[in-house]
């Protein structure tokens, strides 16, 4: 949830003016926020009410493997720690646009909304 947060946040940021969002988010973050957290909250408690969502936890045992994720594959700690819990929960896909999972062996990447136009090639409409 913390990442989608700050993705929704940036997506935003993006859409409402010509700068870079992280630009943005550095001169007038606390403003930043505040104006996209009703927004973000409102899309955020619509995933929550799908039926077959079930939210995972960060436990304590994933924290190491986040270590060895981050030297292994070369990932954020972010990221790492995703893997990390994935792993645990025995779970090999992922639906992200993030290009670095890709660097994880067994891990099956799904494209969300920026698929490479390569991707389209040969597909039926």
């Amino acid at each position: 949830m913390d990442e989608l947060s700050y993705r929704l946040l940036l997506g935003r940021l993006r859409d409402a003016s010509e700068g870079n969002p992280l630009d943005i988010l550095r001169e007038r973050g606390e403003d930043a926020v505040r104006t996209y957290a009703p927004e973000i909250e409102t899309a955020l408690r619509k995933l929550l009410r799908l039926p077959h969502l079930e939210l995972a936890p960060v436990l304590p045992g994933d924290v190491p493997a986040m270590l060895r994720n981050v030297s292994a594959f070369g990932l954020l700690p972010r990221d790492a720690l995703h893997v990390a819990v994935m792993a645990r929960l025995d779970l090999d896909q992922i639906a992200t646009d993030d290009r670095d999972f890709d660097r994880v062996p067994g891990t099956e990447r799904h494209w969300l909304i920026n698929e490479p136009e390569s991707l389209f090639a040969g597909r039926q409409a």
